[in-house]
């Protein structure tokens, strides 16, 4: 649309919260990485390797997918 991104929020699961997050130049190109990956994973339908720490999964929306499968 032509505007200028200069915020953006992150949610989280557990608190249920919004929190707001200035962009910054090395913020806005890890977000586009992210997006990337995402559109190329819908686009293969693949999911994304477990984490080798699994209390990142303790977040994730997609825990009780992963258990059913692993």
């Amino acid at each position: 649309m032509g505007g200028r991104v200069r915020r953006g929020f992150i949610y989280s699961l557990v608190t249920k919260r919004a929190e707001e997050r200035t962009l910054t130049a090395a913020l806005r190109r890890e977000v586009e990485e992210a997006v990337e990956a995402m559109r190329l994973m819908v686009e293969r339908e693949v999911m994304p390797d477990p984490p080798a720490w699994r209390g990142a999964c303790v977040n994730c929306e997609f825990r009780r997918f992963c258990n059913d499968v692993v």
